[in-house]
């Protein structure tokens, strides 16, 4: 069971901020599944793959700021949040969450890879 919104103007500040820190791939999918489920108290059997697919090929080509902006003006349209007003649902399906409290903004992970790599390489002696 989903709850309306009732929260602080900082709240929703916080929020929208969360929107706007999250990352391209992130925004892109949420931007779809509103696409293809546009009424998020309706029958979830009503996705359309077909939309979300088309929507996905759309997202690629907009600014992450007009992802972001879109998300969240569909997001506050409809209000919804978990059960106790903790998360705000980002996307019609609920399965995309965004906390009220200040999140910090998610930053891109090392290559793991490369850098195991790159220590290999400062590690081995050299030939002086």
């Amino acid at each position: 069971m989903a709850w309306s919104w009732s929260h602080t103007a900082d709240a929703y500040a916080a929020a929208e901020e969360n929107v706007r820190n999250k990352d391209r791939e992130w925004l892109e999918i949420v931007f779809a599944e509103w696409h293809a489920c546009p009424d998020p108290v309706g029958d979830p059997e009503e996705f359309d793959e077909k939309k979300y697919d088309k929507a996905l090929q759309r997202a690629a080509r907009l600014p992450e700021t007009d992802l972001a902006a879109y998300v969240w003006d569909r997001m506050s349209e409809y209000a919804i949040c978990t059960n106790g007003g903790f998360e705000a649902y980002a996307c019609p399906c609920g399965c995309h969450l965004v906390s009220f409290d200040r999140e910090e903004p998610e930053q891109e992970q090392p290559d793991l890879e490369q850098a195991e790599t790159d220590d290999e390489q400062e590690s081995r002696p050299t030939d002086e």
